[in-house]
């Protein structure tokens, strides 16, 4: 499996969407550079503009901004 891409991973903090689909749809996550297929996938709004992400990477990023100093 690649490796993730983490050199956004400084703006875990910044807005994202947790999207809903009622079938399963195919996408590639930007973070974990994999090809996936889940109701659930995310827009991440960087600085380099929106990344598509999955579920997993979500979850990590949103644990990395609630553990982050103020």
């Amino acid at each position: 499996m690649p490796s993730k891409d983490r050199h956004l991973d400084n703006q875990a903090s910044r807005k994202k969407n947790l999207l809903r689909s009622d079938k399963a749809e195919e996408f590639y996550c930007f973070r974990c550079k994999a090809d996936k297929k889940s109701k659930l996938r995310a827009e991440w709004h960087t600085t380099e503009g929106v990344k598509i992400i999955c579920n997993g990477c979500y979850g990590e990023l949103v644990a990395m901004s609630s553990v982050a100093p103020p």
